[in-house]
């Protein structure tokens, strides 16, 4: 594996861990944990359920990697509008371990994205490569 497969793959988990992984364990296995959290921000109980399940499922899918290049720029741009509002709400409440916790995934998610293109744009190369060697022959 190269060095930006590692990064791309190491970043890309946390944020699955963080992101998919947590939500879902805080919903099968203590729920009322996830109502208090929604109150802390004065949500509505309604708006609980959709935000887990599409919280879990952009995470999901993030690490599936072999979407429609264009599927994946809106997963990613998904999670990293959930992870800038989630911020921008636990910084109006005050929560600064939250804020901090929102900044350094929104980071890793930033530094996922990055690595993910390089991935991609050297993967087209190396199809393009391949094209232009089948056509010569």
């Amino acid at each position: 594996m190269s060095k930006n497969q590692i990064i791309w793959w190491v970043t890309t988990s946390i944020i699955f861990l963080c992101e998919g992984i947590y939500p879902l364990s805080m919903l099968l296995f203590a729920p009322e944990y996830i109502h208090v959290q929604i109150r802390i921000f004065d949500y509505s109980d309604f708006f609980l359920y959709p935000l887990v399940v599409l919280k879990i499922t952009g995470a999901f899918m993030l690490m599936v990697s072999n979407w429609h290049p264009i599927v994946k720029e809106c997963i990613y741009g998904s999670v990293l509008f959930n992870l800038i509002f989630a911020t921008l709400a636990a910084l109006e409440e005050g929560r600064d371990d939250q804020t901090l916790f929102g900044l350094v995934l929104g980071g890793l998610a930033s530094v996922s994205y990055i690595y993910h293109r390089k991935l991609t744009d050297d993967n087209s190369e190396v199809r393009k490569k391949i094209k232009r060697e089948d056509t010569i022959v």
